[in-house]
């Protein structure tokens, strides 16, 4: 009788069995996380339950077969679309990690996952494949909620929802995954009945995922993609000969960011203005959370980057920077900030245009970076607004967490420049702040609102305490009525 193999501790006994190494990655997160429980080995299986998004944990199983071959099971939605989901990766690495939790079991767990299919594809799933049936998804999950509304939604369909939305990043369906998610909140919204549920929002995202279905769609029947599509809609590792070359630059960092993806992945990232052209740049460091022992991504705060050069990634603003070589770098001075205030958009007119612009675009992301002049910021009812030397106004984002930085960074300045993303909050032109640029008596001053030191730094204590303003990923939408009340 076949029995359960020992495996070696590490990546590379595992990877033998998943080639897949961000299933790995993500099967070590939740291992970590402690989402298995009642690990079980019975004859050649290995059983455990693993906790997910809802109340009942899902059933997960391998089996062990001749020449090292494994087959999973498990309850998940994923794992109907390939050979290894992240649950039944979690198990492997439990196994090969920790053998001795495992309790040798006389029988099957009641209610275990049943014998593995007979079919199962080896090694590494075809991608498109698993694109197109995620598209496939995403169409049907559109045509009923078109069919069938959300007033007589069964109390387990928001779960479902959100499910296939995870699937959907694992898969690769990065734009598809994202709008799937947000949908899966609102119906939880409509099935508890709360009165938060907002129709124009529901028709929005459901319209995006109809166009971007359709496009990824027409992609994988053979049409081209452009590469900043790519990146935007379903993304993807970009090699170094796949990087345009970029420099020479001048770059400002004008903030410095830290924060973890719904998937659980660390983002550091510096976002630069170059100060010859205007554009917007990034930076980023990007790793699962949970690896400790990676050196941190160091800011660049107070410096101006000369001569910087690199490969820029495809993709919309800022463009992400993979810098190389030695970084020449001088102390951010006077003459740098005069070039930067030079370099802004004139005025809010301007940076309207410029996001007009952007969204005539339906695949763009829904937040442009600009740097834009200013004159004061404008306290008015809930929603205060950037106002510029013509009296044109863009509003703030409505979140009382950026009052003290605000404050902070404004008191005894006057206002030049604000650097941040332009988007739509409920339905208004807004402008989330990065950081601004201000004159005191001593002369232009660059202030920002979020993390300006990098996390080490921070934990040791040594950065100046200040409220961190936050950085959220996707654009909130709710309170579309009210806000155009107030407006």
């Amino acid at each position: 009788m076949v029995e359960v193999q020992r495996l070696k501790p590490g990546i590379g006994a595992m990877t033998e069995i998943i080639s897949d190494r961000d299933e790995l990655t993500k099967g070590a997160q939740l291992f970590d996380g402690k989402q298995l429980s009642n690990l079980a080995r019975f004859e050649n299986k290995l059983f455990a339950d693993a906790s997910g998004s809802g109340a009942t944990p899902y059933k997960v199983s391998l089996v062990f077969g001749e020449a090292r071959e494994v087959k999973a099971r498990c309850s998940c939605m994923a794992a109907r679309s390939r050979p290894f989901c992240k649950h039944a990766a979690a198990l492997l690495v439990a196994w090969s990690r920790t053998p001795d939790a495992f309790v040798t079991a006389d029988a099957p767990p009641a209610g275990a996952a049943g014998p593995a299919r007979k079919s199962v594809k080896k090694g590494k799933t075809d991608a498109a494949d698993l694109m197109r049936a995620g598209v496939e998804q995403v169409s049907t999950l559109v045509r009923e909620l078109g069919l069938s509304g959300v007033a007589s939604l069964a109390a387990d369909r928001p779960e479902q929802v959100r499910a296939l939305g995870e699937a959907l990043r694992a898969n690769g369906l990065r734009r598809l995954a994202a709008r799937t998610v947000e949908v899966a909140g609102l119906l939880e919204q409509a099935v508890a009945r709360t009165g938060a549920f907002e129709p124009p929002v529901f028709t929005d995202l459901v319209a995006d995922m109809l166009l971007t279905a359709r496009k990824v769609e027409k992609h994988l029947g053979g049409e081209a993609l452009e590469d900043r599509y790519v990146e935007e809609l379903i993304g993807k590792t970009w090699t170094k000969k796949d990087r345009a070359p970029a420099g020479p630059l001048t770059l400002l960092e004008y903030a410095f960011t830290s924060r973890v993806t719904p998937d659980d992945f660390l983002v550091r990232e510096s976002r630069f203005l170059e100060l010859g052209s205007g554009r917007h740049y990034a930076e980023k460091q990007i790793l699962p959370a949970f690896l400790k022992r990676v050196e941190p991504k160091r800011s660049h705060a107070g410096l101006v980057l000369v001569e910087a050069r690199g490969g820029q990634y495809p993709g919309f603003a800022p463009h992400r920077l993979d810098l190389e070589g030695e970084l020449a770098s001088k102390p951010l001075d006077a003459d740098a900030l005069d070039r930067l205030v030079e370099t802004a958009l004139p005025d809010v007119g301007a940076a309207l245009t410029a996001f007009q612009e952007h969204r005539k675009d339906v695949f763009a992301p829904e937040r442009l970076p600009v740097a834009v002049r200013a004159r004061t910021m404008v306290a008015s009812g809930q929603r205060s607004q950037w106002v510029d030397d013509d009296g044109r106004g863009v509003f703030l984002p409505a979140d009382p967490a950026l009052e003290e930085p605000l404050a902070a960074a404004l008191e005894g300045a006057r206002l030049r420049v604000v650097l941040g993303d332009l988007g739509l909050e409920a339905a208004l032109p807004t402008l989330f702040p990065l950081a601004v640029v201000v004159e005191t008596e001593e002369g232009l001053e660059l202030r920002g609102l979020g993390l300006t030191a990098p996390e080490d730094e921070a934990k040791r204590g040594r950065r100046r305490a200040r409220p961190a303003a936050p950085t959220a990923v996707a654009v909130p939408r709710g309170g579309w009525s009210e806000a155009a009340r107030a407006a």
